[in-house]
């Protein structure tokens, strides 16, 4: 299942247009692709740890939902267990940026780039 980490926003529909949903909630885009929409960095890191993740989406500003992390804390976990410690096992195929925070979004990307440098992925 693929998580999607965001305050506001659910996922966008086949046809891109925005799903809202206020809380917590697994629905199909399409038949082949489901998305767990999570609201926390603790709720997302709990799930990259007990499910299979193929893709992970991230926000960056995650707002009075989780006032004091941001979706770069989910990285940074990531690069933690990735490069500290080589568990593959919590890295999705690929994770996606889609945080509209123009300062952040860089910040995140290159972070998703050593992640998969050191995972072994490109």
């Amino acid at each position: 299942m693929n998580l999607y980490l965001d305050d506001i926003r659910g996922v966008p529909n086949d046809k891109g247009i925005w799903i809202q949903r206020s809380s917590l909630f697994d629905w199909s885009l399409q038949e082949s692709v489901v998305w767990r929409v999570v609201r926390t960095v603790k709720d997302c890191i709990h799930y990259l740890q007990t499910d299979d993740v193929p893709v992970l989406s991230l926000d960056h500003d995650l707002g009075e939902t989780d006032p004091r992390h941001c979706g770069y804390d989910v990285l940074l976990w990531l690069e933690e267990q990735v490069i500290a410690h080589g568990n593959l096992d919590v890295l999705p195929q690929s994770i996606i940026v889609h945080s509209a925070n123009i300062s952040a979004k860089p910040k995140m990307e290159l972070a998703v780039k050593a992640i998969y440098r050191h995972g072994g992925q490109t």
